[in-house]
């Protein structure tokens, strides 16, 4: 189903998408009967770099009436927020480690760029990972700095039958100790 439309004015206002997304749109940010929508995507899975969110995706766009020509720059920015949970800060061990983070599309190939992120309460909106940018996209919360393990095989939870002729490896282990 195509997601819900949120008329936007020229005087801004705050906006709630689904799964608590909300956008903030300063005064003069946008022309009057804009449509503001967002696509939710489940929890997706790791990009190029091995960077995973902690929470859903969301893509969103800014269109001069429903079916009009995609907003691309905003001057004011607009603010982006996505909720956060205790769950979500204490995988990230801290709320400083929160990024938001976006990319162009849901393809997975395509690595998350990471946003000077400031975690705060937004009014009537609770705890939210918040950044400004002047474009929209696709948008999720990672941890910053942690990447998952090179593609070698390996993964936390499985076993890995190696194949290996152990008699060669104590040979190995033997004349190393020697």
């Amino acid at each position: 189903p195509e997601p819900e439309c949120f008329w936007v004015g020229s005087p801004g206002g705050v906006f709630r998408l689904d799964k608590g997304a909300v956008v903030i749109i300063p005064p003069g940010s946008v022309p009057d009967g804009s449509c503001l929508q967002g696509d939710v995507f489940a929890h997706p899975g790791p990009d190029s770099a091995g960077t995973y969110p902690l929470t859903f995706a969301i893509d969103i766009h800014l269109t001069e009436g429903p079916n009009g020509a995609e907003l691309t720059w905003f001057s004011p920015p607009l603010e982006i927020c996505m909720p956060v949970t205790d769950a979500i800060i204490n995988k990230a061990d801290g709320e400083g480690n929160l990024r938001l983070s976006w990319r162009e599309s849901m393809d997975d190939s395509k690595p998350w760029t990471f946003l000077s992120t400031l975690v705060k309460k937004v009014d009537g909106h609770g705890e939210m990972a918040c950044s400004s940018l002047s474009h929209l996209t696709v948008f999720t919360i990672v941890e910053a700095g942690i990447q998952a393990l090179p593609a070698t095989g390996f993964a936390p939870g499985v076993v890995t039958d190696l194949d290996l002729d152990w008699r060669a490896v104590v040979q190995i282990g033997r004349a190393s100790c020697r």
